[in-house]
């Protein structure tokens, strides 16, 4: 028994291990491309293009998330600073909203504590710096938000918007706010990112590819099966973005109950077994009552945990996932046929180097400075209109 249990542990670890590898070799697809280059012939000038293809890489992959930042920016402009302009705003702390505990626990999972830990010092310290919690009153033409909204930039700044005052929320509204805290945190927003920028690394690598490839017509081939299987990924795409909403709703439950003493647990719980819980419009009827289902257990899981003194976040992201666990076909094949197209590659050379360099390198270094320009604007204008 003792061994078939561990047998399953390893293989499950062994599964999660391997997706890793080849759902990176999607995001940084240049950068392994390059790697069996050198390794093929290894030179300095091949030294030179790995290193320019990982600027290259990374570079695009900023891009991208700078332009999910500006389209975040703009529906939040369009769809409620000007549509509420007229409102009164109150600006809070999130200090003023979260107990010592959960407001360390929320570091521990924001967005500024995991630039440290990778080494940026472009965020600050300070979760409160990142993370703007708005009162939103009446305007004179009597409009209002109807609920609790929460717009977060990953890597960068959270508005939450909020009817009451710190010292009116208590029981199952504190729940309520807590959630919107925890839609800020980066576990509920990394597969996001990753979905985003992966989805689109292989057109950017097929472009790359032109440019190093010798090409007959066994490349030839090659290349055109790595486009039929990238392809038919667009269905294992759509299937994770169909559960993202799931997921970032079920974390920030997860942060939500966790931050909750157990009176106030109580509380939720008779109050949803008494009133339907909200559904999701995002969601269909099968997710939300998914949703639903995983908050009351771990809702009893989190007093069971609290009974042991346990004041972490417990482990109680319980849904099932196993979906998530392993590298799907599509992925290891396209992975593998990446690869297997570096070994058709040209010998690299010097003005082959100075062609990237400027011709890749230097635009999308010129793009992505413009596009953090229009971003940065755009939040200015936001926070003047918000009077932050």
């Amino acid at each position: 028994m003792f061994r078939n249990s561990l047998l399953k542990e390893t293989v499950s670890r062994l599964k999660v291990e391997l997706y890793t590898v080849f759902f990176y070799i999607w995001l940084f697809p240049l950068i392994f491309f390059h790697i069996v280059l050198l390794v093929k012939s290894i030179s300095f000038i091949g030294l030179l293009i790995l290193i320019e293809a990982l600027i290259a890489n990374i570079l695009f992959n900023n891009i991208l998330a700078g332009f999910d930042c500006f389209m975040r920016l703009s529906q939040f402009f369009v769809g409620f600073v000007e549509k509420f302009s007229d409102c009164k705003f109150t600006k809070y702390s999130v200090k003023d909203y979260l107990d010592n505990s959960t407001l360390e626990q929320a570091y521990e999972y924001s967005f500024a504590h995991l630039s440290r830990n990778l080494g940026w010092k472009f965020m600050s310290e300070n979760i409160e710096d990142n993370i703007h919690i708005l009162v939103v009153k009446k305007s004179p033409s009597n409009i209002v938000p109807k609920q609790l909204t929460t717009y977060s930039i990953p890597f960068d700044i959270a508005y939450i918007f909020v009817r009451d005052e710190p010292e009116k929320i208590k029981g199952v509204g504190k729940f309520f706010i807590n959630h919107e805290i925890g839609h800020t945190l980066y576990v509920a927003s990394r597969e996001k990112m990753r979905v985003l920028i992966g989805s689109k690394t292989i057109l950017f690598f097929l472009f790359w590819s032109l440019w190093f490839i010798h090409w007959n017509y066994q490349s030839f081939l090659v290349a055109i099966a790595l486009v039929i299987t990238s392809i038919t990924m667009l269905r294992e795409w759509n299937r994770r973005i169909n559960k993202i909403n799931l997921e970032d709703e079920m974390w920030a439950d997860v942060f939500a109950v966790a931050s909750l003493s157990t009176d106030e647990r109580v509380r939720v719980s008779r109050y949803f077994s008494r009133y339907p819980f909200p559904p999701d419009s995002r969601m269909d009827e099968q997710q939300n009552a998914l949703r639903v289902q995983n908050l009351k257990s771990n809702l009893e899981k989190a007093d069971k945990n609290h009974s042991i003194g346990n004041k972490k976040i417990p482990r109680l992201f319980t849904f099932d996932n196993k979906f998530d666990i392993y590298a799907p076909l599509e992925i290891v094949t396209t992975a593998i046929l990446m690869l297997s197209l570096a070994t058709y590659s040209q010998e690299p050379t010097i003005k082959l180097s100075i062609k990237v360099f400027f011709l890749i390198d230097l635009p999308l270094l010129a793009l992505l400075v413009l596009i953090a320009f229009i971003c940065q604007y755009t939040k200015h204008t936001i926070n003047h209109l918000l009077k932050i």
